[in-house]
């Protein structure tokens, strides 16, 4: 009989395992309690130890309240040891109510970490930060490094019905505690209320869903679940306004457009400067910047995202796979690409390697941003009349919003009161389909979208 001192020490139950394993002591012959009532049947024996030397495998699954986890991972490592692949077959009921065990706690883990309130107080020592939370495992002790990390500069409390936490500079527990023990309100459960407002979406309400992810246990704890009554009440004519209402157009200014430190007053003197560009680090891996190409004077404007590997070793503008897509585009709709004016919003190529190869890497916000004071001068040299924002990096460097580009699609948007925009998909989007079917429709809308933009080019 293995009694464990607490029911949340997976140390303390590997150090037992390794010493009944070294001795051949078979699953059925053993008894496991953790700080629960022991087995009264069995008789009490010396608890060997000894240190374990291996992975730690189903360690979250020991953290469950179900009453038999010990003798359920103690079972998995006994056949794990004698049988070799045994872990690799996903039917196993074993391994399936392990994988099982582990997932409730994980996500239990995760809703601590999530839903945890704090409410303030005043002790001997000055303010301190006291939460109540009832965690349906034995969690506390294994996120209590999270909260040290992430409120480290604070003093603060964490009371469960079975463990408490405190922190001072380090963690120390204590036994659990009751609701009574932290303040019901304070200051701050107005903030989460306002805050949670504000975010909430009534077009994607689903009640079933919510009580699915977020039980109404644990509403009773969170200030802001006061609102969600109310604002579930309103859904669905906020929701109707929503979709009633026309788009919004993004807005743009000449004013607001990030400027250079000297602006380049024509395309060359633009190129000088990009050559020289070291606003973000993907100078340092690229081979070279990658311009724009096209005449001065053209009325229409393509703005792809980033460079690809055939763009960044060439110099060029839409060269690559994604380019063939687009010059096929543009020959079935009758434009003339010696006429256009075709850039990207990001310069330079960012990529991950994969052995040899270079694989696209999807630009981040602060590399978008980066480069918008190039685009920007681009336009106002180039000064066309209509402008394709292909993707949604594209879109985000025109706009400097977070724009979906399924929501704006074949849409025209004015940015200046002598300029459109007009935003459509990435051809390298059309590479990427697999469905046939659904790739004739992209392929349409896509033809449809250029042909649109260059008939308002030419109008």
């Amino acid at each position: 009989m293995i009694a464990l001192e607490r029911p949340d020490d997976p140390e303390a139950f590997f150090e037992h395992a390794a010493a009944l394993l070294a001795e051949g002591i078979a699953p059925e012959h053993v008894s496991w309690s953790g700080g629960e009532s022991a087995d009264l049947f069995a008789a009490a024996t010396r608890a060997p130890r000894a240190k374990w030397r291996g992975e730690k495998l189903f360690a979250a699954a020991l953290l469950h309240r179900a009453e038999n986890r010990f003798s359920l991972v103690y079972r998995a490592l006994w056949r794990a040891a004698r049988a070799k692949g045994w872990l690799g077959n996903p039917a196993d009921p074993d391994l399936c109510a392990l994988r099982k065990l582990e997932g409730e706690v994980r996500r239990d883990s995760h809703k601590m970490r999530a839903l945890v309130r704090f409410r303030e107080i005043r002790d001997a020592e000055g303010e301190r930060f006291i939460a109540w939370y009832e965690p349906s495992h034995f969690t506390l002790r294994a996120n209590a490094d999270f909260f040290a990390h992430r409120f480290a500069n604070m003093r603060w409390s964490i009371v469960t019905p079975d463990l408490s936490a405190h922190y001072d500079g380090e963690v120390r527990f204590a036994p659990g505690g009751s609701r009574r023990d932290v303040p019901a309100e304070d200051a701050r459960d107005e903030d989460w209320r306002t805050y949670y407002a504000a975010i909430f979406n009534p077009a994607r309400l689903n009640l079933a869903a919510m009580q699915s992810h977020l039980p109404k246990k644990f509403w009773r704890n969170l200030p802001e679940a006061r609102v969600i009554p109310t604002l579930a009440r309103a859904a669905q004519n906020r929701a109707e306004a929503m979709i009633a209402a026309p788009p919004t157009a993004p807005r743009f200014s000449r004013a607001s457009a990030p400027q250079t430190e000297a602006a380049a007053t024509d395309l060359a003197d633009l190129r000088a400067q990009l050559a020289c560009c070291e606003k973000c680090p993907l100078h340092r891996e690229a081979t070279q910047v990658v311009c724009g190409a096209g005449p001065l004077n053209a009325q229409l404007m393509i703005v792809a995202e980033q460079p690809g590997d055939h763009e960044d070793l060439a110099g060029s503008p839409l060269i690559g796979p994604a380019g063939k897509i687009f010059d096929e585009a543009l020959r079935r709709t009758g434009c003339d690409r010696e006429k256009i004016y075709v850039t990207n919003a990001v310069k330079h190529f960012k990529f991950t390697l994969k052995g040899k190869r270079r694989i696209h890497a999807k630009p981040g916000a602060g590399e978008i941003d980066a480069c918008s004071s190039w685009l920007h001068r681009e336009i106002e040299i180039v000064r066309p009349k209509v402008i394709v924002a292909m993707g949604a990096t594209a879109l985000r460097g025109l706009t400097g919003q977070i724009l979906a580009v399924r929501e704006s699609r074949g849409k025209m948007f004015d940015l200046a009161e002598d300029r459109r925009l007009l935003t459509t998909t990435h051809p390298a989007y059309l590479l990427r389909l697999q469905d046939e079917q659904e790739k004739r429709l992209a392929w349409r809308a896509f033809l449809s979208d250029l042909a649109q933009a260059h008939a308002m080019a030419q109008a």
